[in-house]
């Protein structure tokens, strides 16, 4: 439905039958006359068809890889993926969370993981400007291309109660701001604490938090992956589940397969859904992207 510009980014994209649909959507817009521009992390893009990616960009996309990687070259740069997932409509309507633009995602199906569960918003209002703005951020960051123009900022107001906040997070931050706030969030819990992570690395900050937490009567569950994506990983995130069993944390297995969703509740009043993983690299390396809802209806799912 978008009429006149359609900002869209992610870590993963591919030419399978998903992400052909979306693109070829997009080159519909694009060859009507709408502004398209595509942003993508070169790391989740290498398996992309070059042929159907170079008819796209004819149709009038731009398109824009994060940090190409050059192997066999000294890059500093290379730790530093872009792992957002985002995208704006009209400056209107905007989605975020944890869904790439592949099958998997987006279809549920995936051969060696079972079930693949995930979670994924769609906002309205004035914190799309957000979205918008950290999206052209990340466009400067890859093209020295500064874009201020007012028409990708239009005035949508939506009235309803609550906040929505967008929080962006990456390596140009000295102290890691969602890292920061989740523990803030988990500090300030009085309740309850809901958590789904497909990954569990946490620093002594983070565990020191949810443990005391769960010490102080505040119940605590967490639902990790029944089936992992990344055996080595999953390894990392067992190692942690002693420790938080022992001070009553109850963790569960997502059984139908893998759960990629990153979501916080806190109090079943403010929740946090995004791109943030609760890893180190999460936390201080990566570009993430995750979306502060207070008092929203959806906390209370």
């Amino acid at each position: 439905k978008a009429e006149k510009f359609i900002l869209m980014q992610y870590y993963i994209i591919r030419t399978d039958k998903i992400g052909k649909k979306i693109l070829t959507i997009l080159k519909e817009k694009a060859l009507s006359g709408v502004e398209v521009i595509l942003l993508y992390d070169s790391f989740g893009g290498v398996f992309l068809n070059k042929i159907f990616m170079r008819d796209l960009k004819k149709s009038g996309i731009k398109i824009v890889i994060n940090d190409r990687v050059y192997f066999g070259v000294f890059n500093t740069r290379i730790n530093y993926r872009n792992h957002r997932k985002a995208t704006v409509i009209d400056g209107k309507v905007g989605f975020v969370g944890g869904l790439n633009l592949a099958d998997e995602y987006n279809l549920g199906k995936a051969e060696k993981y079972g079930f693949f569960r995930d979670t994924h918003l769609v906002i309205e209002g004035s914190a799309v400007k957000s979205l918008t703005q950290l999206f052209f951020r990340d466009l400067y960051y890859c093209t020295n291309e500064f874009i201020s123009d007012n028409k990708y900022y239009p005035n949508h107001k939506i009235e309803q109660e609550g906040l929505v906040q967008i929080l962006p997070s990456g390596p140009e931050f000295k102290h890691p701001p969602i890292r920061n706030v989740y523990v803030k969030m988990i500090n300030n819990a009085k309740h309850s604490i809901k958590i789904m992570t497909p990954y569990i690395a946490l620093d002594n900050q983070l565990l020191t938090s949810l443990v005391i937490a769960a010490s102080s009567g505040v119940k605590v569950e967490i639902i990790i992956p029944g089936i992992p994506d990344k055996k080595s990983i999953y390894t990392v995130t067992k190692s942690f589940i002693e420790d938080l069993l022992e001070v009553g944390i109850k963790v569960y297995k997502y059984t139908p397969g893998f759960c990629h969703g990153k979501v916080l509740i806190i109090d079943d009043a403010l929740a946090s859904c995004g791109s943030f993983n609760l890893d180190n690299r999460s936390a201080k390396i990566n570009f993430e992207l995750t979306t502060l809802l207070y008092l929203q209806e959806v906390n209370k799912l």
